[in-house]
């Protein structure tokens, strides 16, 4: 069976045939390309530049990204009220670095109490003295 294939993107549509005649028209190919964007503007798209050539965007979803680079920005802006300079050097402005505990005491205190439960577990169960356990062998 032949298919029928439309060239509308924005619609993808497809129809299979039996005992159709058909007919098409040639056209150029930039007289093509002024009928896909014309039918890409109607059905709520804009182009868009990217590296690769103009991509179709829904104008919907443009609008989204946009608020969503805003929001951004204003995540990247410090809070009102607070201190932004306080970890910045202000003779070149750079951000010092976290100290070694800043970065690992979370660490290292969980580290710590893990081995005093630990020893706290040995003294009382293995290395204790009291005969009130009956050993087993």
């Amino acid at each position: 069976r032949p298919m029928i294939v439309y060239d509308t993107p924005w619609a993808p549509a497809t129809e299979m045939a039996r005992y159709g005649r058909f007919s098409y028209e040639v056209s150029a190919e930039a007289l093509r390309v002024q009928r896909l964007k014309e039918g890409w503007k109607e059905a709520g798209y804009t182009f868009v530049s990217t590296e690769v050539g103009d991509l179709p965007v829904l104008e919907e979803n443009l609008a989204l990204a946009e608020r969503a680079r805003a929001m951004a920005r204003s995540m990247d802006a410090p809070a009102p009220g607070t201190d932004a300079g306080a970890l910045v050097d202000e003779t070149s402005g750079v951000v010092a670095p976290p100290g070694f505990l800043q970065l690992w005491g979370g660490h290292l205190a969980v580290v710590a109490v893990a081995l005093f439960l630990l020893g706290v577990v040995g003294k009382v169960f293995l290395f204790n003295d009291d005969d009130s356990w009956e050993k087993v062998g």
